[in-house]
């Protein structure tokens, strides 16, 4: 029922963008996982039934909440012929370990991941922060604030 409306949602959301002389960002797939995402995580089940392009895509807008910028997504396609489960470990191994992502204040840990992606010690630090997520309203709080209050907030939080 959920994919369903989201079906619709994109339906409308494309024809009026298109009568607007623009594109959708992103794929009906992606935007079904993204119109179902959780606010303070990432559960791996609901990316892993993505084709490649689209699991770059969703992966880079629930992780580090922004969409995948043109040289990136050049480097990737040539990997899109991977098998999904190689491309998938590629690609959150790469976001999960990027500088960005450490540095994301309220970075969404991704939860019930089957796929090697960080050592052993590194994966048990990882499951601890995952283990204590982010009271919702406070994440809520942070998204709405203005740019120098995020700053700030990351300065006290110790994370810039």
């Amino acid at each position: 029922m959920k994919k369903q409306t989201a079906g619709a949602l994109y339906a409308i959301a494309a024809q009026r963008m298109a009568a607007a002389g623009c594109e959708m960002p992103c794929s009906a797939e992606v935007f079904a996982v993204l119109s179902q995402a959780e606010p303070d995580r990432v559960p791996y089940p609901a990316l892993s039934g993505l084709c490649n392009a689209d699991f770059l895509e969703a992966a880079f807008l629930l992780l580090l909440e922004r969409p995948v910028d043109p040289d990136t997504r050049t480097a990737w396609q040539k990997q899109f012929a991977l098998p999904s489960r190689q491309f998938q470990t590629a690609v959150l191994r790469s976001v999960i370990h990027s500088p960005e992502y450490a540095a994301h204040l309220f970075a969404r840990p991704l939860t019930d991941c089957p796929l090697p992606l960080t050592d052993a010690e590194t994966a048990a630090v990882r499951v601890q922060v995952a283990a204590q997520p982010m009271p919702e309203r406070l994440l809520r709080m942070y998204r709405r604030m203005p740019k120098p209050m995020k700053k700030l907030a990351k300065k006290l939080a110790g994370k810039e």
